[in-house]
């Protein structure tokens, strides 16, 4: 996985490794607590995604030429830094496991519904196993060709249904108190997680210095999409009845009124669009495995495993049963991103940090 990236590429890699695939159900699952404070679950999410990219990048910088994985065995040691990959590991290979499904329902429902699921997830894959098999160049060639489809799609999103929008739905301001509103937040922890894949590219940079202000715009961009569909979402559907959407992001398509014949189906037209959303989310935190796992087993031997996560993530996908099954499933997955996020990833990393730099200069 070698090859050099400008600095500019870390604004393409990021955006599309925050727009996750799980862009489609988030704003039922924020609502579903903050109820007409969510966008304000977001504004405190984008501060602590700030905080959190920023905290990878510094600690990328103090180990100049390692990935994370690495870094971790070089701060607490071969045993202890390897078992801490473990929790990172299981997340990301539970991420593509789920998005895999999610994917694949979605396809079904709106473009592919007479496709087996399993031949939808297979493609996926193997599109990400050819970028895998490439460089990180490669990796980064196709964010920036997806990285425009993916910005007008959803600026359209937001901008055709703005007709149909109610602005009473945002009223009152935290009349529930800030609880709810902190609940709310801990749901785009899943999807703001993949931050840390800033941690695992840095020693593929030719430059580090102006790398900061493209981290902070790519999670400005990131969070301003959330933001809008969250928003936007809230004004049309209301807090309650948002609760009965599956895909409140694509049904958002069916507000847009166009008697235009190519906006007919809308919601086809946004689905072919969120395709690029999933194959990126698919080959970051596929990369990002990958980089850990070689790590923990000491290998260097790249295609033995990524060829060897393929039947994992296919076995994950299959376990749940229907869509209730799956969205059970992406809730515990958020629970372990929680965990990841405030208990280890990067906090406890700092920490240690901190503690081993102390003890060596006494």
């Amino acid at each position: 996985m070698k090859g050099k990236l400008k600095s500019i590429n870390m604004f393409s890699i990021l955006v599309q490794g925050l727009i996750g695939i799980r862009i489609l159900t988030l704003p039922r699952d924020v609502i579903k607590y903050a109820k007409s404070d969510s966008w304000i679950s977001m504004i405190i999410m984008y501060g602590i995604t700030l905080l959190t990219a920023y905290t990878f990048y510094w600690i990328s910088m103090q180990y100049k030429g390692l990935d994370f994985s690495q870094i971790n065995v070089a701060v607490l040691g071969k045993f202890f830094g390897r078992l801490t990959l473990i929790p990172f590991i299981l997340y990301g290979t539970l991420t593509i496991g789920l998005s895999l499904r999610l994917f694949a329902y979605s396809i079904r429902i709106f473009l592919l519904d007479k496709t087996p699921i399993i031949v939808v997830m297979s493609l996926a894959l193997i599109s990400c196993v050819y970028c895998l098999k490439k460089d990180i160049k490669t990796i980064s060639i196709l964010m920036d060709i997806f990285l425009p489809v993916v910005l007008i799609s959803c600026l359209l999103l937001v901008i055709l249904p703005i007709a149909s929008v109610d602005p009473g739905n945002l009223l009152p301001v935290l009349h529930r108190g800030i609880k709810p509103v902190l609940m709310g937040t801990l749901q785009i922890i899943d999807p703001i997680l993949p931050s840390g894949i800033i941690a695992f590219i840095m020693p593929y940079f030719e430059e580090t210095k102006s790398i900061k202000k493209h981290i902070f715009w790519a999670i400005t961009v990131s969070s301003l999409i959330y933001l809008s569909i969250i928003t936007i979402s809230l004004m049309i559907f209301g807090s309650n009845e948002i609760n009965y959407i599956l895909y409140p992001t694509l049904t958002l398509t069916k507000s847009i009124q166009s008697k235009s014949i190519i906006l007919e189906r809308a919601e086809s037209f946004f689905m072919v669009s969120w395709i690029p959303i999933t194959v990126t989310t698919l080959v970051i935190n596929y990369f990002a495995c990958t980089l850990s796992i070689k790590t923990f087993f000491n290998t260097k031997k790249d295609n033995l495993i990524i060829f060897a996560q393929l039947p994992v993530f296919l076995i994950i996908a299959l376990i749940p049963q229907n869509i209730v099954e799956l969205l059970k499933y992406l809730d515990y997955n958020a629970i372990l991103a929680l965990s990841i996020n405030f208990l280890y990833l990067p906090f406890f990393t700092s920490m240690v940090y901190f503690m081993v730099r102390r003890k060596r200069s006494k």
